[in-house]
């Protein structure tokens, strides 16, 4: 019997053919349905070779996508990228490295340097060191964007807002770009050794981020995650310099687009504003909703330290909940804190407004209510303020329509509390640096109103036009206020001359100061460069005017000058306001005063007090002598050789003069007098000599002149003299000096005739003895 003869064999492909027939139609058979015929006979024969291919086609598969991946080059697309951002943007970019891309695990970017240009300019915008992007394939093909890690370093931009609200990368901002169901999940993003230029024209803002360092953990739609930052912030304009650090829970919703910073924390330190050793600290929470155009702020407090200048600063401010909705801003309560401290010197400010809105930019509160409190050793200024108040961005005016204020104040000068009332309205116009306020003060019975201005915020300059009812300083000043500016060692500190630009008017109705009574009082003032001068300084007073000026220069070595012209005032009533007991000179006319000294305290003042002072009066009378009564009680002595009659001042007696003139060249201490003259129609007095300004001693030389034309039937014993001239000296303290009377020297008129009698009478008679009567010698 012949072996049977087997069939040729069948090729590995046919064989894995027929095993992926088999497979497949046993799947159907079992799920499908109908049953595929010879499926499962050729299922068990050839599964094994089924299997074999499968698995080379997909190894086969695979090798052919790797090797595209391997043989993919995106630098390839380098100058189509720089085409089309030129061609979108008009901006030049720079594609400096090798740009990577990896496809496992994750599908990964990594760009190398860039830089990007201004939009239509050669000048740079901005530029990255290198950008590293990773996504995650699997979730990407379930429409998930999950950003595996995002890695920036060295991001350096400069953003610019410029005057009609446009900025530089407008034209880099997505509007209509829609992320449909897309979820993202990030898992880090990190941001290391970035700066960032921030100017604002229309602010006139610099501001610059250097150090720029943040860092995420995990951000998931609706999840909240964490951030941290840190960067130094450095502006010349305002002047800023100081290192920040902050912290938050970040929460997005892209579906309803809401973005919020929970618990936010931070901290800056440095200087900013002026105040040096800042720290600064800030929290709340921030909700955004930009589809909405609402933004709120929950919460939100500061609280900042730092020195101010040599002072320390502590300030506090908070805001409960804050809406920006679409161009509403509206809030519920905001309170702000500060206290200035320096040795012995204390200032706290508080400022509040209970409840507040803004629109179209237009901030508007019923009332804002600022107190303060300043204590220096024993000194106080209290003062408390309500207005309502209106804030208006566009035009960058602040508004105190209607202010209310109290005010009091305590000072070693005070005899007692001051209290004053004031009432007006404020008007801060920003973009102009101008301030202006008018006011209504009162004052006990003083009724103070005008106003005051500030031009210039950096440089100021201080305008004011005061007018008053009436004003009496000596009735708030302590009784012994001049005494203490008698110590030869108080020191002058005029060093806030220096920055002062101050002019102003200065009207009263009546003024009384330093015991002076005025009335119609007009003072101009204005200090620049240094100097402080009052001029005109004009008022009536005691029957005449008042017309001159002060100044007052804050050199190395300060100067005061004291000009001054006073016609046709009563010398009498002057003298006895501002000199205790009954005045010694009376008449009405002239004084002029042009007194100039420098020094750094009240001796040197003194010592270099030079310049001049003029009397000039009519029909008064000058206490310490009668000189008529004087000349008559020596009449025995004229002619007598050394004979002097030396008689104390007796204040209570006068003597009547029709004019006395008389002028003080100040210097050294002293003043000196050569043109002293004293008339009436019974004598002429004339003079000179000096009086120490410090001791108050006089030494002074006159010759009075009895009138010629005297007759005894109206003048009595004086007409006696007429003609005849008698030195006189006066010497001793100011306040007791003593009156020599010369007679032994007179001279002129009938001076030989009664020398003669007066000798006579000092010589003893030889006695005669008589004769008895009727007998003869």
């Amino acid at each position: 019997m012949k072996p049977r003869k087997q069939p040729p064999p069948k090729s590995t492909l046919k064989q894995a053919l027929l095993g992926l027939y088999g497979i497949v139609g046993v799947s159907i058979s079992m799920f499908g349905p109908f049953k595929v015929p010879f499926a499962e006979a050729h299922a068990k024969e050839y599964w094994r070779h089924a299997l074999a291919g499968i698995v080379l086609v997909i190894l086969l598969f695979t090798a052919i996508i790797s090797l595209a991946l391997y043989l993919f080059d995106a630098n390839y697309f380098k100058s189509q990228i720089v085409d089309y951002v030129k061609t979108q943007n008009q901006r030049d970019l720079t594609l400096e490295g090798d740009i990577k891309i990896t496809f496992f695990p994750q599908l990964g970017l990594d760009s190398g340097k860039m830089t990007l240009s201004q939009r239509n300019s050669s000048k740079g915008f901005a530029s990255i060191e290198n950008a590293r992007l990773y996504i995650a394939w699997w979730p990407l093909l379930h429409k998930q964007l999950q950003i595996e890690r995002i890695a920036l370093d060295g991001v350096h931009a400069n953003m610019i807002r410029y005057k009609n609200g446009s900025t530089n990368f407008d034209d880099l901002l997505a509007t209509d770009v829609s992320l449909g169901n897309i979820k993202f999940v990030i898992d880090s993003v990190k941001l290391i050794n970035s700066s960032v230029n921030l100017e604002d024209e229309t602010a006139g803002l610099f501001l610059a981020l250097h150090d720029v360092n943040i860092e995420t953990g995990k951000l998931t739609d609706s999840t909240p995650g964490d951030v941290t930052a840190s960067f130094r912030l450095e502006s010349s304009r305002p002047r800023i310099d100081t290192k920040v650090k902050l912290n938050s829970h970040v929460l997005f919703e892209l579906k309803t687009n809401h973005f919020e910073l929970a618990n936010l924390e931070a901290e800056m330190e440095g200087e900013a504003a002026g105040i040096n050793n800042l720290t600064l600290n800030f929290q709340g929470t921030i909700n955004s909703y930009p589809a909405l155009e609402r933004l709120t702020f929950d919460k939100f407090s500061a609280t900042a330290k730092g020195k101010l200048e040599n002072r320390k600063l502590e300030a506090k401010l908070d805001i409960p909940r804050l809406q920006l909705n679409k161009n509403k801003l509206t809030g519920n309560t905001l309170s702000f804190n500060a206290t200035l401290l320096q040795e012995e010197e204390n200032l706290t400010v508080s400022i509040e407004l209970p409840a507040f809105a803004m629109d179209d930019k237009k901030l508007q509160a019923e009332n804002i209510t600022a107190n303060f409190d300043l204590f220096k050793t024993g000194r106080t200024l209290q003062g408390k303020l309500n207005s309502p108040l209106s804030i208006d961005l566009t035009a960058q005016q602040i508004q105190l329509p209607a202010i209310v204020s109290s005010f009091s104040a305590t000072h070693p000068l005070l005899a007692s509390k001051l209290n004053a009332n004031v009432s007006g309205s404020l008007l801060a116009n920003l973009s102009e640096q101008n301030v202006k306020l008018g006011l209504s003060a009162k004052i006990d019975d003083s009724n103070v109103t005008g106003s005051l201005e500030l031009q210039d915020f950096t440089h100021p300059a201080y305008a004011f036009d005061l007018a008053a009812n009436t004003l009496d300083l000596d009735r708030y000043l302590a009784a012994d206020w001049a005494r203490r500016f008698q110590d030869d060692a108080l020191q002058f500190d005029f060093s806030a001359l220096k920055e002062l630009n101050l002019h102003g008017k200065l009207r009263s109705g009546e003024f009384k100061f330093a015991k002076l009574k005025t009335s119609n009082l007009v003072a101009e003032i204005k200090s620049d460069q240094s100097s402080l001068n009052i001029e005109p300084l004009n008022a009536r007073l005691y029957g005449g005017e008042m017309l001159g000026s002060v100044s007052i220069s804050a050199n190395e070595i300060p100067e005061i000058t004291f000009r001054q012209k006073l016609t046709g005032i009563q010398i009498n009533a002057l003298l006895s306001d501002i000199i205790p007991g009954e005045p010694k000179l009376t008449g009405k006319g002239n004084l002029t005063v042009d007194l100039n000294a420098t020094g750094v305290n009240i001796g040197a003042m003194r010592k270099t007090l030079s310049g001049n002072i003029s009397v000039k009066l009519a029909r008064g009378s000058l206490a310490g002598i009668n000189l008529t009564q004087a000349l008559l009680a020596g009449k025995s002595q004229l002619g007598m050789k050394d004979e002097e009659r030396t008689d104390p001042a007796k204040f209570a007696e006068t003597t009547a003069f029709s004019e006395f003139k008389s002028s003080f060249d100040i210097s050294e201490g002293k003043a000196s007098n050569s043109d002293f003259l004293m008339k009436s129609p019974l004598f002429t007095c004339k003079g000179e000599g000096e009086s120490t300004l410090e001791s108050g001693q006089l030494n002074y030389r006159f010759s009075t002149t009895v009138a010629p034309g005297l007759k005894r039937s109206s003048n009595g014993e004086l007409a006696e003299l007429k003609g005849i001239n008698i030195p006189m000296r006066v010497t001793g303290p100011y306040a007791t000096p003593s009156f020599i009377i010369d007679f032994g020297n007179a001279s002129g008129g009938n001076m030989t005739k009664l020398a003669k009698v007066n000798i006579a009478k000092t010589v003893s008679p030889v006695p005669v003895t008589a004769k008895p009567a009727g007998k003869r010698s």
